[in-house]
């Protein structure tokens, strides 16, 4: 990822820190980054049995390569699990790729039933 990548990352993401609506964990190890996260408060549509308009949304997960398979995502994974659960939600989601695939499935997490439609490019984009 490019600098300028990060910074528009990051200039749209500082709203929702300063607001409380995302929190950004970050594991170390030796003093270095190990690996990062994101909880987001996110808006969801009214569904039966849900009191809340928000949902936590585990986000922008990130291990260090040579950091891989010491512990350092269960760690923030699990905060953040703990921090949603202190605040009265009842559930997280997320969307994985298959490297964290094991990680969520080893701390409860279950694929549900959401399917994605990826529309033809007509250059309008």
């Amino acid at each position: 990822m490019n600098a300028e990548t990060v910074n528009g990352w990051y200039e749209r993401l500082r709203p929702r820190l300063k607001s409380g609506r995302v929190t950004a964990f970050i594991a170390l190890r030796a003093n270095r980054v190990a690996a990062s996260g994101c909880l987001w408060l996110r808006e969801e549509q009214p569904r039966p049995g849900s009191v809340h308009s928000l949902v936590p949304y585990l986000m922008s997960m990130y291990t260090e390569e040579d950091m891989r398979m010491r512990g350092a995502a269960s760690k923030i994974v699990t905060e953040a699990l703990m921090r949603a659960g202190r605040r009265g939600f009842d559930r997280v989601v997320l969307h994985t790729s298959h490297f964290g695939l094991r990680v969520y499935q080893r701390l409860g997490f279950v694929q549900s039933n959401e399917m994605v439609c990826t529309l033809p490019d007509t250059g309008s984009r």
